[in-house]
């Protein structure tokens, strides 16, 4: 494996070194042996979630690491993939590898794996080192819980940025009961809902796949998600080998931080959810939904989720996370918002600068010659960010987040 590293200084500065790794790089001894990490990692940082995902890779990718007194403090996956589609250049992806199949499981709550301590300082050494890079011009670090370090290395360095917020949502459990959080219009059709279920169903209920039943939960849920979303340009995750191969590795690995539920109404089925699990957290990854169900009264969808919020607040959670997604749906279930952010900086030197303009001038003009059905895809065709995470660009599913 070929090593590069930035100058030393002294012994007491942190350095950065970076290799290349593939599926078989063992993830779990990398985070055991790594000095000062948090106890409580995000669901899509912890050592489960990664090793789940490295697993799964067909192609090698960046393991960059940072030192201190030769000790492993931090370190972060970095993925390189194309920045445009008339220039030979690349970016750098954080966590993510930059092909599609391997990046659909998605990732969210991301950011440099290291003590908070430490993560100005890395984060600016990995920019830095990136952006020594010739062929680098930008670096996307994707759903970002926090951005303060990113910013300030951002500044210190001298980088320009563009910075795209993605509205995200959860449900804050408290004392007082579930409804009493909803609007008068939610609470209504909810009870409708219910009401209309028990009645024209059967009784409602709510069952959690056991250890050695998460898999089938995992398939069912699938062939719903597959029955809605195969046509679409994006497909579904459950008809990528890669996807199913890495929430497979997870169930094995850490069973315990996952959930899956089934919802069924009598003998009629709802619909199954998906939830990661972290620090009493229940983290909504995906659903399959029942949209067959023909009587109107009865939103499978609002149903579904309103039954699993009230389990896991029953199991004694302390809330329920929709993460990103800008629904209306989410926002009538949720007492809480908040904002992941998605930041990609240029490269200061002249050439990218050059190219980045070049690139802007073509972007105007094909804007001005489209036609409407055309801009869509614009941004696909000159590798600029996206409004929204639901664009062609993204290599997640939109209905992963539905």
């Amino acid at each position: 494996m070929k090593f590069t590293q930035l100058p030393k200084n002294n012994a007491n500065e942190i350095t950065l070194t970076s290799k290349k790794i593939s599926k078989n790089f063992d993830v779990e001894a990398l985070y055991h042996s790594t000095i000062g990490l948090p106890q409580h990692l995000s669901p899509f940082l912890d050592e489960n979630w990664q090793s789940s995902w490295i697993k799964a890779l067909e192609t090698p990718i960046s393991l960059v690491e940072f030192w201190l007194k030769k000790e492993r403090i931090g370190f972060a996956f970095i993925g390189i993939t194309k920045a445009f589609r008339f220039f030979p250049f690349k970016k750098a992806l954080l966590n993510q590898s930059g092909i599609q199949q391997q990046d659909q499981v998605w990732i969210e709550c991301n950011d440099i794996i290291c003590d908070e301590a430490h993560k100005s300082t890395c984060t600016t050494l990995l920019l830095k080192y990136i952006f020594k890079q010739p062929f680098l011009f930008r670096c996307e670090a994707s759903f970002l819980s926090s951005t303060t370090h990113w910013l300030n290395a951002a500044a210190h360095l001298g980088l320009n940025y563009e910075r795209q917020n993605i509205p995200s949502y959860m449900h804050t459990f408290s004392e007082r009961s579930l409804e009493s959080a909803f609007s008068s219009n939610t609470r209504s059709q909810i009870r409708r809902a219910v009401k209309k279920a028990n009645a024209e169903l059967g009784e409602i209920s709510v069952s959690a796949a056991s250890t050695t039943a998460l898999s089938d939960y995992f398939q069912q849920l699938g062939a719903l998600h597959i029955e809605q979303w195969a046509n679409t340009p994006e497909g579904s995750g459950f008809q990528n080998p890669q996807f199913i191969l890495h929430h497979e590795t997870l169930f094995t690995l850490a069973p315990e931080r996952v959930r899956l539920l089934k919802v069924s109404a009598g003998t009629e089925l709802i619909g199954f959810s998906y939830y990661l699990i972290h620090n009493k957290v229940a983290y909504f990854y995906c659903a399959g939904i029942n949209y067959s169900i023909v009587h109107k009264a009865i939103k499978p969808g609002y149903l579904l989720h309103y039954l699993a919020m009230r389990f896991f607040a029953e199991e004694g959670f302390t809330g329920y996370d929709f993460l990103g997604g800008d629904y209306r749906y989410k926002k009538s279930l949720s007492n809480h918002s908040y904002n992941f952010s998605t930041l990609t900086f240029f490269s200061p030197r002249l050439l990218p600068r050059a190219i980045e303009k070049l690139n802007n001038l073509l972007k105007t003009c094909r804007r001005f010659i489209a036609k409407p059905n055309q801009i869509a895809n614009e941004q696909l065709w000159l590798g600029s960010p996206p409004q929204s995470r639901f664009q062609v660009r993204r290599s997640r599913p939109p209905s992963l987040r539905q």
